[in-house]
């Protein structure tokens, strides 16, 4: 395999709509206040794959050499469990990425002042501990400090950059993109309770058992509809995003899994379950950008 399909295959770009969409949601929500700017729109998307290209790599280099990944695990790049490349080159090119975002920080900092640099700095801090040092993904806080970084502060954080400016409907807006990318990697921490109980990982999924469990997953799902339903009904939002409500049944895909499998039974499709609920976070994603951009011009 080239050197490219193997830094492809590690930086998992399938996984970019985690970071992409909160990014348009917030520039969205700056446009439909009348602002944008290209430029500034373009070194936040770059930043923000940046930070999830970097912190990606890191999970892989740690979970690897802590010993969660292994041939049998689910969820890593593959590349370091099947021996595909060096432990250390994942390592460097992750610090690498992250260092990328520096520059760009600069840059917005002095257009945009010091809370730019808080966001920023609080970002690269989560994407790096996600798995070095306090490993606060081991300690059961990933599902909650993912929710916070890849929903208000991406989304707050891209609003503040094309607006200079924070307000409160747009700190709401961000709760259901936090509450799906949080689902995200809860999905992921309850496919894993057997795995990652074995190697000494404290998740909510692990500490509830599989019955428990699943309603913690109905819940962040559940929010993020019921935040927007009341957000447009009492006009923080425009009805228009109410489109998100076309991916309800999508919704019923992951839930599926997660209640067989809470019932003791075998689903074939249990290893997918966090894929399942990617694709609903980018579907809901998508269906809320339009319809708030939609609500500019109808």
């Amino acid at each position: 395999m080239s050197e490219i399909k193997l830094w492809a295959q590690a930086v998992r770009p399938f996984a970019y709509p985690a970071s992409v969409i909160p990014v348009i949601l917030g520039t969205i929500l700056g446009v439909n206040d009348g602002y944008f700017n290209l430029l500034l729109f373009v070194l936040t998307l770059a930043g923000g794959m940046l930070l999830h290209t970097g912190t990606n790599l890191i999970n892989d280099y740690y979970d690897y050499t802590n010993g969660i990944d292994t041939p049998e695990s689910y969820g890593s790049s593959g590349v370091l469990t099947a021996s595909l490349m060096e432990p250390k080159k994942i390592l460097t090119g992750g610090i690498v990425a992250l260092s990328l975002v520096i520059p760009i920080t600069g840059y917005l900092f002095l257009i945009r002042g010091p809370l730019l640099l808080v966001l920023a700095v609080t970002g690269l801090a989560g994407g790096y501990f996600y798995t070095a040092g306090p490993a606060y993904k081991y300690r059961g806080l990933g599902v909650p400090l993912v929710f916070l970084l890849m929903g208000p502060l991406m989304v707050g954080g891209a609003y503040y950059v094309q607006t200079a400016a924070i307000s409160l409907p747009v700190m709401l807006a961000s709760l259901p993109v936090g509450c799906l990318v949080g689902a995200i990697l809860y999905a992921n921490e309850y496919r894993d309770i057997e795995h990652d109980s074995a190697h000494g990982i404290k998740s909510p999924s692990i500490v509830l058992g599989r019955q428990k469990a699943r309603f913690l997953y109905y819940l962040l799902v559940g929010s993020a509809y019921l935040i927007v339903v009341v957000m447009s009904l009492s006009g923080f939002l425009s009805k228009w995003a109410l489109l998100t409500l076309i991916t309800v049944p999508f919704s019923l895909k992951p839930i599926n899994v997660i209640e067989i499998t809470a019932q003791g039974k075998h689903s074939p499709q249990l290893p997918m379950v966090d894929v399942l609920a990617a694709q609903l976070h980018l579907q809901f994603g998508l269906l809320f950008i339009f319809g708030l951009a939609l609500s500019r011009y109808i």
